[in-house]
């Protein structure tokens, strides 16, 4: 049966707003396979906030965006949670190699990512100091324009390659430890970056 039947012919708007009460990623994602218009606007609401809780879904978030540029364009905000899973922690050799694995894993989906401008990063529980620099080093070359940004707590993780190379930043949420908001990058902060702290 032609889509136009099933779907009765209305503007663009007018089902960007029917589609705007969807909830659900499965009828979501449903509808991505309907036809192109009503697929198109379904896919933005679907990939525009996307949460990647473990390394297996960001493995399939890579797969996704690598393989279909047109959903990558449509992440606007991203939540990866970079902490080892409970079977990585047998080892503690083991452990640091997947966490560099994890890391080089999350900055190859970032870059694919040309229109984020929210990026919620999980707090890592360890992890060696060279990880962590290769963190806040590399999060001083994001490619997009951030307007929000979530850094974890650790020692020697700076935000200052944030500052200098996201000059659109507006809301920055650190994760620190009590008695430690004297860090080196918070003096001097621009007037309209609004600072908070998070548990």
């Amino acid at each position: 049966m032609p889509s136009d039947t099933v779907f009765p012919q209305l503007p663009y708007e007018l089902w960007a707003e029917i589609i705007s009460f969807c909830t659900s990623k499965r009828d979501l994602a449903n509808l991505c396979s309907a036809n192109s218009m009503i697929g198109f606007i379904a896919s933005k609401h679907l990939y525009s906030h996307v949460r990647s809780s473990c390394v297996v879904k960001l493995a399939k978030l890579y797969r996704s965006v690598s393989r279909n540029l047109n959903i990558a364009a449509q992440i606007i905000a991203l939540d990866v949670n970079l902490e080892p899973d409970h079977s990585e922690n047998q080892a503690m050799i083991i452990h640091f190699k997947l966490q560099g694995a994890r890391m080089r894993l999350f900055f190859r989906t970032r870059d694919l990512l040309p229109n984020l401008k929210s990026l919620d990063i999980q707090c890592i529980r360890g992890g060696s100091s060279e990880v962590w620099h290769a963190l806040t080093k590399n999060l001083g070359y994001v490619r997009a324009r951030l307007s929000r940004l979530t850094l974890p707590y650790a020692r020697d993780c700076s935000a200052l390659p944030v500052f200098r190379s996201q000059p659109d930043l507006e809301e920055l949420y650190l994760q620190h430890r009590y008695g430690e908001h004297h860090a080196e990058e918070l003096v001097n902060l621009p007037s309209t970056l609004l600072l908070v702290y998070v548990a």
